[in-house]
């Protein structure tokens, strides 16, 4: 591999880049101009552009760029705060020299840290040094070339010591670490490389690339769910709602920290129906039939996902990590999707008393299809499936359910009451508008529990809290996310809406049918279950750019169920939680993730400290999982019997069957859900 020189690097990046940005420059300040124009006109809380949303807009642009400290200098920062408070001007005069001048320097950086990393390649590391890589939330920026070298020389260390005991479970020495030692360091510094050279030769060029990231984080200073779409962009999320021809059912990204995530799972396809994946998944490794392995570090996303769509493979091993931190391998089968395939599957839990549980991963419609019917008519079919068993109760989990399409969270929420008003809407003017339930009738009218988690978000909470107003259903588990607003795609130049990109834009509020708002604060369930992943799981209060929580002065009239015995239900819930032992434990788990992630994390880079490290993470790790897992003893999980004949007919879907009631059965969370419904239903 030829090496270049720091030195040449930076000279050759200074050569190239003078009157290069300066065209660039001027075509994202004049998209930014566009993009500011489109939000002030539509969006439900615009702020003015001024010298305090330039702060924000500067901070937020470099933390984006180089989040972790890695790339810019103390002296760049410096250099780039003289336009701090000036972005408010240059937008609207088309003179964004703030957007040059960064990515310029970014430029410079990016090749420098190149160049070193290659070098570094041909010379093994010290494993017996005693030193320490330290994680912040708040970065160190190094003070000069020779101190960003020792972090990035720090970095790549760590990243080598964790390839290099992957392939070891004992300490390894001897011919054995210095061939490992080779191999790790090999792969770390190519790939490195493959990293940084995928930025700098960017298809579009190293302006497109840094100009596009520059408008995604504009549009994320006016709240976290309006945002900025390439072209590419906008395809691959509307190609993620195609519902035809062969596919594994899911769309990668790449997350601002710049790993390959899970974006968006297509309803009923493989992934989805693994109920083993989830979006914000990071993507660790992908294998395709016979073993031949995706370079996921090499290739962009856009590469990776063609390869996924093209393939002739007809399996898929993807290995992600969760949000837990757990890793998981999930083999994928290809399959032809339909529009009319029901993608929700129904169980029976049988005990003391027959329940039904639907797991909703999402809230999906089927968008290219105004007549087709989605996740609300899909439930309705497993009900009456539910029915037909006998069920005495039903439990629906929306954990980890992110939302999706309002019009079937409304949809559902009709399915078990009779008719009224569900939610408000409120848009830019101020108009407030009412979302109702306008079908007579119910199709389930039994006991129901609702089960949630700090995940369940959106379309999610509609639901959720349309139930708990009604006095429908108990809401058990963690408070939900608190995202109560409305997003629509508008184009940011609407004379050439094909040629400029798109905005997600924040159009709408949502308010409970009492005029209250669960914006920021969730839904607060009726009966607590402690979470063991609180720590690790954002919420919308979290995010500074987070929407007001606010209410509306709106009486409406809609006829409740009778009282539920809500106070009897969380006292014998809290007094199991107290006799079990193990829900202790989870909290006092989850109690210490908090602590520990609030202090930082050090690491220490000698081969023997490294190893007891990483010896330690994993033994908490599955003492952490083991927590949530125990055979359920109040219930046997089993098919409802349409699913039993189709399982007895497909190999594929027995298989998926079987993993899918061992992951019930053993769920501490859904055991507790079964008796709190239990509870419901034998209260007198």
């Amino acid at each position: 591999m030829k090496l270049i020189s720091p030195s040449l690097a930076l000279s050759l990046c200074l050569f190239f880049s003078q009157g290069l940005y300066a065209q660039a420059d001027a075509h994202y300040c004049d998209k930014a101009r566009k993009l500011l124009s489109q939000i002030d006109q539509h969006h439900i809380q615009p702020r003015q552009l001024d010298d305090r949303l330039s702060e924000e807009i500067f901070d937020a642009f470099i933390e984006r760029l180089d989040p972790g400290g890695f790339f810019f200098l103390q002296k760049d920062i410096a250099d780039f705060s003289v336009y701090r408070h000036r972005i408010d001007e240059q937008i609207p005069s088309q003179n964004c020299v703030f957007l040059r001048k960064i990515t310029e320097t970014y430029q410079q950086r990016l090749l420098f840290i190149d160049s070193v990393v290659q070098g570094w390649g041909q010379k093994p590391f010290d494993l017996q040094a005693k030193d320490q890589l330290r994680y912040s939330s708040e970065p160190e920026r190094p003070e000069s070339l020779i101190s960003l070298e020792e972090k990035w020389h720090k970095l790549l260390k760590n990243t080598s010591l964790s390839y290099l005991l992957q392939r070891s479970e004992a300490l390894p020495q001897g011919e054995e670490l210095s061939a490992l030692e080779a191999e790790s360091r090999t792969k770390v510094m190519l790939r490195t490389h493959c990293r940084l050279e995928r930025i700098l030769k960017v298809e579009e060029g190293f302006d497109y690339y840094v100009g596009k990231l520059f408008l995604k984080t504009l549009a994320l200073r006016f709240d976290p769910h309006t945002a900025y779409f390439s072209a590419a962009g906008k395809s691959a999320f509307e190609s993620s709602l195609a519902k035809e021809g062969f596919t594994f059912g899911l769309e990668l990204e790449e997350s601002k920290e710049n790993e390959l995530t899970i974006s968006s799972m297509l309803p009923g396809g493989p992934a989805w129906k693994s109920n083993q994946l989830n979006q914000g998944d990071v993507v660790l490794n992908i294998k395709l039939s016979g073993g031949e392995e995706i370079d996921l570090l090499c290739l962009d996303v856009g590469e990776i996902s063609e390869i996924i769509r093209q393939t002739s493979s007809a399996q898929l091993e993807i290995e992600v990590k969760k949000k837990s931190g757990q890793s998981r391998k999930v083999l994928l089968a290809k399959e032809k999707m339909a529009v009319q395939e029901n993608v929700i599957s129904s169980f029976v839990l049988e005990g003391e008393k027959k329940v039904g549980y639907i797991y909703l991963p999402g809230f999906y419609t089927h968008w290219e299809d105004e007549r087709a019917l989605g996740l609300s008519n899909d439930v309705a079919k497993e009900l009456l499936k539910l029915q037909l068993e006998g069920i005495e109760g039903l439990i629906l989990d929306l954990r980890h359910n992110g939302g999706g399409a309002i019009i079937e969270a409304l949809g559902l929420a009709g399915i078990f009451i009779d008719i009224g008003p569900l939610a408000l809407g409120k848009d830019a003017s101020g108009e407030l508008n009412i979302l109702k339930d306008m079908n007579r009738g119910m199709a389930y009218g039994g006991p129901l529990v609702v089960l949630v988690d700090g995940l369940s978000a959106s379309a999610s909470e509609i639901f959720a809290a349309a139930m708990q107003d009604y006095q429908r259903a108990v809401i058990v588990g963690d408070t939900t996310y608190g995202k109560s607003s409305g997003q629509q795609f508008v184009p940011l130049d609407r004379q050439k809406p094909h040629s400029g990109g798109d905005l997600k834009l924040t159009l709408r509020k949502f308010y409970r049918i009492t005029g209250n708002t669960y914006q920021r604060e969730g839904v607060v369930p009726d009966v607590v279950l402690p979470y063991l992943l609180k720590a690790w799981t954002p919420r919308e209060k979290d995010d500074p750019e987070a929407l007001s929580n606010d209410k509306v002065d709106k009486s409406l009239t809609y006829r409740k169920s009778a009282p539920l015995p809500l106070e009897q239900l969380a006292q014998k819930s809290k007094d199991r939680l107290a006799a079990d032992g193990r829900f202790g434990r989870v909290q006092q788990a989850s109690d210490s993730l908090q602590k520990n992630l609030s202090q930082g994390e050090i690491i220490p880079l000698d081969l023997e400290g490294y190893f007891q490290y990483r010896k330690k993470l994993r033994e908490e790790m599955e003492r952490m999982m083991a927590l949530e897992e125990r055979k359920a003893e109040s219930f046997e999980a089993k098919n409802n019997r349409f699913a039993e004949n189709l399982a007895q007919l497909s190999e594929v879907e027995r298989l998926n069957s079987e993993k899918l009631i061992a992951e019930i059965q053993n769920d501490i969370y859904l055991e507790e859900t079964y008796r709190i419904l239990l509870d419901l239903i034998n209260h007198k």
